[in-house]
């Protein structure tokens, strides 16, 4: 990875020095140096510590129509508002990340620039306040990547994954920096990909599945997703990995059943499921690949192994009698997979949807199955604090387990 460098400096205005002079007292408290060290220096020098300020990033496609305008657009804004909302630092001396990669990172080129003058001229005392903040504030190059960049990265590495979908197209981005006129700034191109698809034949019948991958994220390119074959076989070499598949039927089951979320959190979380995350559950009689939120399984996948593929062909919610949490439902309560339909429970708006200080038995069942941990993990991606309790949902699980507890 490249060093940012910037050969040209631009005319700041006296507007933006004040403003660049006031973010650099905010590093200075949040690196625990005295704000008071930029007033030792000379009229002059503060004029040049103060002189660069970078552009705000600019997200674009990498190749002209390969984005939809309003994916672009979208993207943009988001990012836009996620900057100017991100904190950095200590509270009382926190950055708005666009202060941060704008003014800030401006302030530390300035710094590292002068510093390889030596301070020619300089005061002893100026010489000194250098010296402390040399110690202090950390290299640029870290300072770049490290607190500025990654940030911005990791943010758009979520957005590129809320506009993917698995059976179709998939996005992705560089990241670097470039010369704007007599500036510099964060550039951000968006890829695009189409899934690849591949023939299965399984119990008789041919099916099409698409290739899960990584999209391409900052630095690292992209490239198919791999599930370790001891995760599964506890004998095969930790050097054996399954190519990952899924099909159009895994989909629909989890779009179904997962359904409290929109469809750009859906993509995420799907793509972080069988990606990042890649959660292999093993029961008795099953094992899956499960789908998580905070650690806690939210559904699972079941899949078949041909060769060296593996293929996930649906999409089976928590209450299902094969998975864990399902078999201690079933052995807890007295009602089969038509009473869990009935009353909801295959979907994620079940936990939303129920009072379940009404239904104190369920309440517990769900606590002593591990259910209810999901519930609270389901709670957490929330934001809002609004309630999404169905009243009329409510009263007809209550009648349904008042009957029961009275049998």
């Amino acid at each position: 990875m490249k060093k940012p460098h910037h050969s040209m400096q631009r005319s700041a205005s006296r507007t933006q020095q004040e403003r660049c002079y006031a973010v650099a007292k905010k590093l200075f408290g949040t690196f625990d140096l005295n704000p008071a060290l930029l007033d030792v220096f000379s009229k002059k020098q503060k004029q040049y510590l103060f002189e660069i300020i970078w552009d705000s990033p600019v997200v674009r496609a990498e190749k002209v129509k390969t984005i939809p305008r309003r994916f672009l657009d979208e993207i943009r804004d988001k990012l836009v508002t996620y900057m100017n909302i991100k904190k950095f630092g200590k509270q009382e001396n926190a950055l708005t990340l666009t202060e941060l990669v704008t003014y800030g990172l401006g302030f530390m080129m300035s710094f590292s620039m002068y510093q390889n003058k030596e301070w020619v001229g300089a005061t002893p005392q100026q010489i000194d306040a250098a010296q402390q903040i040399s110690k202090k504030i950390p290299k640029i190059e870290y300072f770049f990547v490290g607190i500025g960049a990654i940030p911005i990265a990791n943010f758009m590495q979520y957005l590129t994954k809320c506009y993917s979908q698995v059976n179709f197209r998939l996005y992705g981005y560089k990241f670097s920096w470039e010369q704007a006129g007599l500036s510099m700034r964060m550039k951000i191109e968006m890829t695009s990909q189409y899934c690849e698809t591949k023939l299965f034949t399984h119990k008789g019948v041919k099916r099409k599945a698409f290739h899960v991958v990584y999209t391409e994220e900052g630095f690292s390119n992209p490239g198919g997703a791999k599930v370790p074959k001891n995760k599964i076989f506890h004998r095969a070499k930790e050097s054996e990995y399954f190519n990952l598949y899924i099909q159009s039927h895994a989909l629909h089951r989890f779009k179904e059943r997962v359904d409290i979320y929109d469809a750009t959190d859906r993509n995420y979380l799907l793509q972080q499921s069988l990606t990042c995350w890649q959660h292999i559950t093993v029961t008795d009689k099953q094992t899956f690949l499960a789908c998580t939120c905070d650690d806690c399984p939210l559904g699972y996948f079941t899949f078949f192994v041909q060769d060296d593929d593996m293929v996930l062909n649906t999409f089976i919610p928590l209450v299902n009698a094969t998975t864990p949490e399902g078999k201690k439902l079933h052995e807890l309560l007295p009602f089969g997979k038509e009473d869990t339909t009935y009353l909801g429970m295959d979907k994620l708006s079940f936990y939303t949807d129920i009072d379940f200080e009404q239904i104190p038995i369920l309440k517990q069942v769900l606590i002593d199955t591990g259910i209810w941990k999901s519930k609270l993990a389901i709670e957490t991606t929330r934001l809002t604090d609004e309630s999404l309790i169905d009243e009329k949902k409510t009263q007809l699980v209550k009648r349904f387990f008042d009957k029961i507890v009275e049998a």
